[in-house]
């Protein structure tokens, strides 16, 4: 899989940052080695569903195995690297967005209140959720939802996605903090 970094190993993301700074996409990873996504990080948020398969995903400090069914957030500023493992391809959702694509504005209550304390959690760099609760269900059919309206993109599709994703992170904030 191809990864496009720069020098200090930043992902340069497909995105127009200033005016809608989000991207929903789907990889298909093969059990070798060869195709395991190279180590790299972001400025934004990650947000990885499982589709089928199980993926390895590694930071420096710890590896998770995540499954079918299951999603996975990784904060901005990672540095990560993942790869199928099993026997079968591995196929995913992975769901990037700014913070400013939930805060709205820079130094915003959003993001003084919300947002920066995730981002300042060295203790959340990951976050791995299985469906094993009433809370952790809805956060996977937030995600699920989210995919769907970037794929069907209705009309107003950019504030169903930022209301969604506000939802997940009221979920998320009230698991971690």
């Amino acid at each position: 899989l191809d990864v496009n970094t720069n020098e200090e190993q930043k992902e340069i993301l497909p995105i127009a940052q200033e005016s809608f700074p989000y991207l929903c996409r789907t990889t298909r990873l093969d059990c070798t080695p060869d195709k395991s996504v190279p180590w790299h990080w972001h400025s934004m948020f990650e947000i990885n569903y499982i589709i089928k398969g199980e993926l390895s995903l590694q930071t420096p400090d710890e590896t998770h195995i995540i499954s079918t069914g299951e999603i996975c957030f990784m904060n901005n500023g990672v540095l990560h690297t993942c790869t199928a493992i099993g026997t079968i391809p591995c196929e995913y959702n992975t769901i990037h967005f700014d913070m400013h694509f939930l805060s709205g504005m820079y130094n915003s209550i959003y993001e003084e209140k919300y947002i920066l304390p995730v981002m300042r959690n060295s203790a959340l760099q990951f976050w791995h959720v299985k469906p094993d609760s009433l809370q952790h269900l809805k956060m996977v059919e937030a995600v699920l939802r989210t995919v769907e309206v970037s794929r069907e993109e209705p009309f107003a599709f950019e504030f169903d996605l930022r209301n969604i994703l506000s939802d997940f992170w009221k979920m998320l904030l009230l698991d971690n903090l």
